[in-house]
């Protein structure tokens, strides 16, 4: 009596490993991207929110205001900056007034 495994009950395991790696894989990719995309926009919904509140206080205060300016003023954490990493370094929340309503969009630089 022989102790091991043969040849084709090796390389049977070996194929289905990778089959089941084949299909997993890419799901794991897709749901990790899509948080990602997830977290950026609530980080930028806290950029608004804080655009906003720097607004309040600031009520003549209107076009860009940069990511390090609400900062500054401590209406927005350092974490929140750096999470919406170096492309949005230099960015900032376009603050825009017509007649008494003010919107707030992320994204002026």
């Amino acid at each position: 009596m022989k102790n091991g495994f043969t040849l084709m009950e090796l390389l049977g395991v070996i194929v289905i490993l990778s089959l089941l790696i084949l299909l997993i894989v890419p799901n794991i990719l897709d749901q990790v991207s899509n948080k990602e995309g997830e977290v950026n926009e609530a980080y930028q919904e806290a950029a608004e929110a804080a655009a906003q509140l720097y607004a309040d206080e600031n009520p003549n205060v209107t076009g860009c205001v940069k990511l390090s300016t609400l900062q500054e003023a401590g209406f927005l954490t350092g974490e929140a900056v750096s999470e919406l990493g170096q492309d949005y370094e230099n960015a900032g929340v376009m603050i825009e007034k017509n007649g008494n309503v003010k919107t707030f969009t992320f994204g002026c630089s």
